[in-house]
C-alpha cells in the first residue's frame, strides 16, 4: 500500500478510448506486487475503491503510472525547481492513516539525480504521495526515509516521470528556474 496522486497531463487517444479519466501517480515499489496482473485497487479520499490499471513503470526511478475510468481530480506538476529552504507538505497515508498532511522544508536538491531530502515526516504509506510547494504545485513523490532518522526523507522529482511514465515534450519546463 502506498499513495498516489492523479497528474494534470493530457490523456493519449488510446487512454481515451478505453474510457480512461484520471491518470495516477505513484511509486514502483507501491505497485511491484501488482505488475503480473496489472490490476490495483485505488481508494480515493473519502474511501470509495474504484480499479485501475498499471499503465507505465519506471522501477530504475522507482515511478509508475495507473489509470482509472473514475474521475479524480488532478493537481498540478509544473514548477519553479525546489530550492534549499523552501516550506513543502508531503500528503499521505502514513501507516494506514488516510488523508494525512505533514510538513518541513527541502534539506538539499540534487538537480542532477532531480531528488530532494526533506524534514517533512515520511512513514511507510506515503510512498508515492505528492509532495507539494506552498502553491500547491507538486513538486515531487515521497518515496522513502533513511533507517534511523527523523525529518530525513527522499522524494523523487516530477522531472524523473518524464519520458517514462509519461510523454514530456519540454523537460525543461518541468522544474523551471
Amino acid at each position: 500500500s502506498g499513495t498516489g496522486w492523479s497528474i494534470d497531463v493530457k490523456l493519449t487517444a488510446s487512454m481515451q478510448s478505453n474510457g480512461t479519466k484520471s491518470y495516477v501517480i505513484t511509486n514502483h515499489h507501491v505497485i511491484e506486487r501488482c505488475l503480473a496482473s496489472k490490476s490495483v485497487t485505488l481508494v480515493l479520499s473519502d474511501q470509495k475503491r474504484v480499479s485501475g490499471t498499471i499503465w507505465a513503470w519506471s522501477e530504475a526511478d522507482d515511478t509508475a503510472g495507473s489509470i482509472s475510468s473514475t474521475f479524480i481530480p488532478s493537481l498540478i506538476w509544473r514548477c519553479a525547481q525546489p530550492q534549499q529552504g523552501w516550506w513543502f507538505g508531503v500528503y499521505g497515508s502514513p501507516l494506514g492513516f488516510p488523508g494525512e498532511l505533514t510538513t518541513g522544508i527541502v534539506s538539499s536538491v540534487n538537480s542532477l539525480k532531480r531528488t530532494l531530502t526533506t524534514t517533512a515526516p515520511l512513514n511507510t504509506g506515503n510512498s508515492g504521495g505528492p509532495v507539494f510547494d506552498r502553491e500547491g504545485r507538486v513538486v515531487g513523490l515521497a518515496t522513502a526515509k533513511y533507517v534511523d532518522s527523523e525529518g530525513f526523507g527522499i522524494v523523487h522529482g516530477t522531472p524523473l516521470l518524464c519520458n517514462k511514465i509519461i510523454n514530456c515534450s519540454d523537460l525543461i519546463s518541468i522544474w523551471a528556474t
